[in-house]
């Protein structure tokens, strides 16, 4: 008897949790007007950023501003936002750039469909990491001498 209770009382409180959590999540709409903020906030002149157009690599408009990382923040298609921007491209930006230009055109944020959305990263970027190389490094040791005096048995 006891132990259904106590049972009860764990379902109605992850029962409260689940509304809670629900409930204090933005909408995309919501979402869509902080980006937008943000964007207005960017597009002044007067702000020095640390990925812009003089970073060179020229994808700057993909992974540190602009319509691709804010719909994709937007429509949450990764756990962590991080990821995306950890995801090499799969053509040069410019044409990345382009073609969702084509595909999504002047759609409001929270209008683009997130299936095509997942689809178009499919198509555009690979998995996170994929743009690393193993190398070997000359003079590399996998113990250095200073380490390996260490004594400290839980190191």
């Amino acid at each position: 008897m006891r132990s259904s209770i106590v049972h009860k009382h764990v379902l109605f409180i992850m029962a409260m949790l689940t509304r809670f959590v629900i409930l204090s999540q933005p909408s995309l709409s919501e979402l869509s007007k902080v980006i937008a903020d943000i964007q207005k906030v960017k597009d002044k002149k007067d702000i020095n950023n640390v990925c812009d157009e003089t970073d060179g690599t020229g994808n700057w408009n993909i992974y540190c501003s602009g319509t691709i990382l804010a719909a994709m923040n937007l429509h949450r298609l990764e756990v962590d936002s991080k990821t995306f921007v950890d995801r090499p491209l799969k053509a040069d930006p410019q044409s990345i750039l382009k073609e969702f230009e084509k595909q999504f055109g002047k759609l409001p944020l929270e209008k683009i469909n997130a299936k095509k959305l997942v689809e178009f990263r499919k198509s555009f970027f690979g998995e996170p990491g994929m743009e690393l190389k193993n190398c070997d490094i000359l003079g590399w040791t996998k113990i250095p001498p200073k380490i390996a005096r260490i004594k400290d048995k839980a190191l």
